[in-house]
């Protein structure tokens, strides 16, 4: 299966719509998306599959960090390394920005070790670190939740607190 890594182009709107309603319970209405791709402290990226977006990553840069805010692959795409290849290209491009850290939030839920939904073992895999909590910030099947923050210090970079 032949997988890209691009910026979204005006067309795009509706598979983000569709990948962001199927991968999130507070998924984003139709102004909130384009009111992101609008805005210049925002990045975003799609992950393809045979051409047809199937995930996508959504960054918000501070200056000196970055903070991932959305990461998501639609189910039938998943352990395709569609997720690591957005990931990657985030890395990528905010390290050539001279940008410091990483950071992702997760709800508690989603960090839970050996099971089927833990994304916290995937983070830790590529180079993460729990490195705070936020209490009841996160929503996971219509609960308040608490978030775990995962952070990457960026190759090169000077490392203080993340």
């Amino acid at each position: 299966m032949l997988t890209n890594i691009r910026k979204p182009e005006p067309q795009d709107l509706n598979y983000i719509l569709d990948i962001d309603l199927k991968c999130f319970e507070d998924n984003w209405s139709y102004s909130e998306w384009r009111t992101t791709l609008a805005d210049s402290h925002y990045g975003v990226l799609l992950g393809t599959c045979e051409g047809v977006p199937v995930g996508f990553i959504v960054w918000f840069n501070d200056g000196k960090d970055s903070l991932i805010v959305r990461l998501g692959v639609k189910k039938d795409y998943r352990n395709r390394n569609v997720g690591s290849q957005l990931l990657q290209a985030v890395e990528v491009i905010t390290h050539q920005q001279g940008l410091e850290a990483l950071q992702i939030t997760v709800t508690e839920s989603l960090c839970c070790p050996n099971t089927k939904t833990d994304v916290s073992s995937w983070l830790i895999k590529r180079g993460y670190h729990a490195s705070g909590l936020v209490k009841e910030a996160g929503i996971f099947f219509g609960q308040k939740e608490d978030e775990i923050t995962f952070c990457k210090y960026l190759e090169g970079a000077i490392k203080h607190g993340c």
